[in-house]
């Protein structure tokens, strides 16, 4: 029996495209101030001033992700599980964290919870090597860090036979920017993602991470890949803690006052045209419009 595919002469459709990029994506997502948390890899966005708008207001400090980035952002979740649970574990002992067994039928069989942890590892989301057998799959190491209200979930810990463990940390990035990541090519790593890994050797207590950059496209590895390694940086810390209490402050003071004084705003983001401005959520709200005299 021949199977036979007849296509209508001319007939060009983007019906699949056409029709999610007439969605508008994920929309905003308020903040839940009933279980407030900041996220380490929105370090580099900590802002008090931000905090107390989005609270007093009740409004997200992400705001809507459109379908273009919600594609990206899906790439990216190709490139964590392919390298996580189907590369990586070819290192053996190397690659660790979490592992959950599934069945065919998508039901849980069995959880093996690694039993290093950090001093604000979240309960049961250390790393270990993978158990022996198939169908394992890969869960993230998780920090919590409850007197500043900080959590974050790394991508591994890489522990070497013959060097200290590094936490891991998995970037994917566009074709057209990864030359600026590339060693080899003069790159360096991205200061958001340098602060994001210094958040996760705090809550892991290692002293080394690793960033590995992933070029969102095709080619062999080398060509694709980069990486850099992180010294852990107690200064840079102690600046992240001081920070996160800043911004737990303000947003314990938008809910207990209906109309706050806002605190300053931050360094680099004085007036509405700079470029960590340009970049914010709160933009409009933090930098209202003037009104002309009559």
């Amino acid at each position: 029996m021949r199977a036979e595919c007849v296509l209508q002469a001319g007939e060009v459709s983007d019906r699949v495209a056409a029709g999610i990029l007439a969605t508008s994506g994920r929309p905003d997502r308020p903040v839940r101030l009933d279980d407030f948390w900041f996220s380490a890899s929105d370090a580099h966005n900590l802002c008090p001033r931000l905090f107390a708008i989005a609270v007093a207001g009740k409004i997200s400090v992400r705001g809507a992700v459109g379908p273009d980035s919600l594609w990206n952002m899906a790439l990216g979740t190709g490139f964590h599980h392919a390298l996580q649970n189907e590369m990586l574990p070819l290192l053996g002992d190397v690659m660790q964290g979490g592992w959950r067994r599934v069945s065919a039928g998508g039901d849980l069989v069995e959880i093996v919870r690694g039993k290093t942890v950090g001093p604000w590892t979240e309960e049961g989301r250390g790393w270990g090597p993978r158990p022996p057998g198939d169908y394992w799959e890969f869960v993230e190491p998780k920090g919590r860090v409850p007197k500043v209200r900080l959590v974050g979930k790394w991508d591994g810990v890489l522990v070497w036979p013959d060097a200290p463990s590094e936490v891991l940390e998995i970037k994917s990035i566009r074709e057209d920017l990864f030359a600026s990541v590339n060693p080899r090519m003069g790159g360096k790593p991205q200061a958001k993602h340098i602060l994001q890994v210094q958040a996760y050797m705090w809550m892991s207590g290692l002293t080394r991470a690793r960033l590995v950059y992933v070029a969102k496209g095709s080619g062999e590895l080398r060509a694709v890949m980069a990486e850099h390694v992180v010294a852990r940086d107690d200064e840079q810390i102690m600046g992240l803690e001081a920070m996160l209490g800043r911004c737990w402050d303000a947003v314990q003071a938008a809910q207990e006052t209906p109309a706050p004084p806002l605190p300053d705003r931050c360094e680099g983001c004085r007036i509405k045209s700079d470029t960590r401005a340009r970049k914010c959520e709160m933009r409009d709200r933090c930098f209202p419009a003037k009104v002309k005299a009559a």
